[in-house]
């Protein structure tokens, strides 16, 4: 099957049966992006469909995050819950994406994440 558009740029690696696979979704660390879990998907059972979601916020130089994180935290306030549950939305929204454009089973997903994409990860299943 063919990369389909989804809400967030995103890596797809086909399963090797097309019929209703399982998916592993991959949700980066903060300051990565969809290149950087995706680079082991060759190591995953290629019975599965991988696809590898890029965070929304760029940051600079380069990366990208799920949500700001105040590293300084003088506000007394270490990351911004409101962008965390957006990206949490837009995640959702990917899944629900996936499942339909892709012909996913929908009852076997997996997420896996690092850092952020594990905070996540944890928030939606």
């Amino acid at each position: 099957m063919e990369k389909q558009n989804l809400p967030l740029e995103h890596n797809y690696k086909a399963a090797s049966n097309n019929n209703k696979p399982p998916a592993i979704i991959m949700l980066h660390g903060y300051g990565s992006d969809e290149n950087d879990l995706f680079s082991f998907a060759s190591e995953l059972p290629d019975s599965y469909a991988i696809f590898s979601l890029k965070a929304p916020l760029p940051l600079q130089p380069h990366g990208n995050a799920w949500y700001s994180i105040y590293f300084d935290a003088g506000s007394g306030k270490f990351n911004n819950t409101e962008e965390a549950i957006e990206s949490r939305e837009l995640v959702v929204k990917c899944i629900d994406d996936i499942i339909e454009k892709y012909e996913i089973d929908a009852n076997n997903i997996t997420l896996l994440g690092f850092s952020q994409g594990t905070i996540l990860s944890f928030s939606i299943a």
